[in-house]
This record gives structure tokens, sequence and C-alpha cells, in this order.
């Protein structure tokens, strides 16, 4: 929402009084768009391209989309793969740049670009919670016995790089042995696995990719735990493909 008048600009040249976000609080992922609008308290002119350098890594800049002729500015934000912050602002006071453009206020003079404090109440941050995370979330799968004879049962682990949404025992793969008694949440799960009674080979326990997410909607990387042997079963661990 655009706020004509904040407060009254009594001659002086046009300054921001505060940077928020169209965006909802929370954490977003590669792809998806960020909103960054400066406001000002008076109207302000704008020609080029400006933009507003944040505080991710690598520096990614919001570039100006519209609002000229009001007192409140749009910048967009386009998450790359990598990126990273967790709780997004721009990088400095000075971070709002021209870019060859100009920010004009009513009068014609050039606007004061001078931004609030970075984590202040009147800055990005302090307007808003934004995460950015384009990291997939891993799972490493461990067991607590490293050979099972025939009639053993073992204590299976899941244990994820960061805490995930909707992972459950429908997400695990079996092979030759039976799950109970899934519990957990968070990063950390566990389950028994019971091998089926006169198994001589392979066994598996495995989680595919892009199962479950993160907060930020990033797929799991796949990870599995392999069962061999003939007469007894031994744990060996095996790597697994890429998330999205």
């Amino acid at each position: 929402m655009l706020f004509r008048s904040l407060q009254t600009n009594s001659g002086v040249v046009a300054s921001v009084v505060r940077v928020t976000s169209a965006t909802a609080s929370g954490f977003y992922r590669a792809g998806q768009t960020v909103d960054v609008t400066v406001e000002f308290d008076g109207a302000v002119t704008v020609s080029g391209v400006p933009t507003v350098t944040l505080n991710t890594l690598p520096v990614r800049r919001a570039t100006y989309t519209s609002g000229t002729g009001t007192n409140a500015l749009r910048f967009s934000y386009v998450i790359q793969p990598g990126d990273a912050s967790s709780s997004l602002d721009y990088a400095s006071e000075l971070a709002l740049s021209l870019s060859g453009g100009a920010i004009l206020d009513e009068s014609g003079k050039a606007a004061n670009l001078g931004l609030p404090t970075t984590g202040s109440a009147f800055s990005l941050a302090g307007s808003k919670a934004i995460g950015i995370d384009t990291v997939a979330p891993e799972v490493t799968i461990t067991s607590d016995r490293q050979v099972l004879a025939a009639a053993d049962v073992a204590l299976l682990r899941f244990v994820t790089s960061e805490g995930v949404v909707g992972f459950g025992v429908e997400d695990v793969g079996v092979e030759n042995g039976v799950l109970s008694g899934f519990v957990g949440s968070g990063r950390e799960y566990q389950a028994v696995y019971t091998p089926v009674a006169g198994v001589s080979g392979f066994g598996r326990v495995w989680v595919e990719a892009n199962r479950f997410t993160d907060v930020a909607g990033n797929g799991n990387v796949a990870g599995e735990l392999r069962l061999a042997g003939e007469l007894r079963h031994a744990w060996s661990a095996a790597g697994g493909g890429a998330g999205r």
C-alpha cells in the first residue's frame, strides 16, 4: 500500500523514512521474488533504474520497478541459486544507488538517498522477518548396530542438515526388511528396522530426493543406508543424488 504522506515535507529535499516489503515474513528459495519498498516523506520522480544493495551472500541488488510520482518506490530482488541471508536487509545506509538515474522530489531537487540504520525499526529487517535459503536439506541415515544376525533388529536414525517439514515414514524406502516405530520432528527421526527372515543378500533403507522440504521449500537430497551380507548383515553408507 502506498503512503502518500508519512510526515510533512517542510521545504527540505525528500528523504527516506522507512524501508519495508510487500513480501510476507518467512523463508524464500531460488527463483522466488522479494519486494523491497523504499518510502520517502514526499512524492519523488524516478528516471533510470536505481538499485538497493542487499546483505545477501553473495551480494545481490534489488532493482527499481515502479512508484515514480508517489512516495513509495518498489524494487524487486529475484533470488539466485546459492544466495543466503538469515535476516534480509539492505547492506548499509548507503545501499540505495541511482545507478546512473535520478530520484527527484516535487521541487526538482535530488532526494536524500540515505536509508534508516540497518536493523532498526524503520529498516527492511525491522519491518519484515525475511530469510533467504537456497540450500537443499540433506539426510544422513545411521544404525546403532553395524552387524545384524537373523533375529536382530536395528535402531535407525535419520538426521537432517536443518529443520524440515513433511518428512514421514511414507518417505522411507525399505528393501528386505520392515520399518516400525517411526517418530521424530525437526531434524531428528528414528525407526526400528527388522530384517526379513531368511534373507541372504542386500537390504536397503533410503530416502529419495524431493520427498520433504526445508521451511523455504527446498527439496531434500537423497540419502541411503545399504545392508550387505549372506548369513549376517553389515551396514555400509551409500551416497545419494541431488535434490532440487
